[in-house]
């Protein structure tokens, strides 16, 4: 609740060998035809995202210093995460399925026609985004510190964080131990 409020996000992902953080937003494709389909035009979606936006703006990302554990592809933060509005085995414990976009890449499809619905609006789906994460490919690059926040910016953000968590309000810390 509180770190949605504040950054727009379901979930985030901190990695203390790289200083990086990662947040989430998870978003439902339903079913239409025969695709899953994601429309960003409910009124939750356009506040996450204004608060993501002001967030980047608040943050005002530092150049890259020229340091080995702090290169990143891209300093992008947020990532969206489209998930079908299907249930797989609910006695899983694995991930479930769907496909991670960047922020950035999220934009860009946005004002793309290929994101183009049959009357207009704009949808996103596994046919038309074209390029993206998948559960193996996204775990990889964030356990190997190729995503997410570069170094100089771990106070600006954690800080904020802090202040989020600190409002009275719940949060739930995960541990990710590799083998």
């Amino acid at each position: 609740q509180p770190l949605e409020k504040t950054l727009g996000v379901d979930l985030l992902i901190y990695h203390h060998t790289f200083q990086s953080y990662i947040f989430i937003q998870y978003k439902r494709m339903t079913k239409e035809t025969d695709l899953y389909i994601y429309r960003p035009t409910d009124s939750t979606y356009k506040t996450e995202i204004e608060r993501m936006n002001s967030f980047m703006e608040t943050l005002n990302l530092k150049a890259a210093n020229k340091d080995l554990k702090n290169y990143r592809f891209n300093n992008d933060l947020f990532y969206f995460k489209l998930c079908p509005a299907k249930i797989e085995n609910s006695n899983s414990n694995r991930m479930v399925s769907g496909m991670y976009l960047p922020l950035e890449l999220w934009t860009i499809l946005l004002e793309d026609d290929c994101t183009n619905g049959p009357k207009g609006g704009k949808q996103l789906s596994y046919k038309n985004t074209g390029r993206y994460f998948n559960n193996s490919q996204f775990i990889n690059l964030a356990q190997n510190g190729w995503i997410g926040s570069r170094i100089e910016d771990f106070e600006n953000v954690t800080e904020i964080i802090m202040g989020s968590i600190n409002s009275d309000n719940s949060i739930t810390l995960a541990q990710y131990k590799t083998v």
